[in-house]
């Protein structure tokens, strides 16, 4: 089974990133086969370069999906659409 890694790059003290993080989360638990990961903006140098003005991130597999504000139908469309396997009662 092909394994999706969800990540939300943010930084403490962000509330969009609390924001991004609850419906991140909400839709990743409806797959078997997708984990969420929380990375902090300043761990990596490029991503600071790159992300501090678009906090919250969300990646799919270390490619960038969303930005500041996280659409729940539209990311679970993307992890199904990646191979995401919703859990038997999703799909019920």
């Amino acid at each position: 089974m092909q394994s999706i890694t969800v990540r939300l790059i943010g930084k403490p003290g962000c509330h969009l990133c609390d924001e991004a993080d609850l419906v991140a989360a909400g839709v990743v638990q409806k797959f078997s086969n997708v984990a969420l990961e929380h990375r902090n903006l300043f761990e990596t140098p490029e991503w600071e370069s790159e992300y501090s003005e678009k906090i919250p991130v969300i990646q799919i597999d270390d490619q960038e999906f969303a930005y500041w504000r996280v659409d729940a139908s539209a990311l679970a469309e993307a992890l199904l659409s990646r191979g995401g396997l919703p859990h038997a009662s999703e799909s019920e």
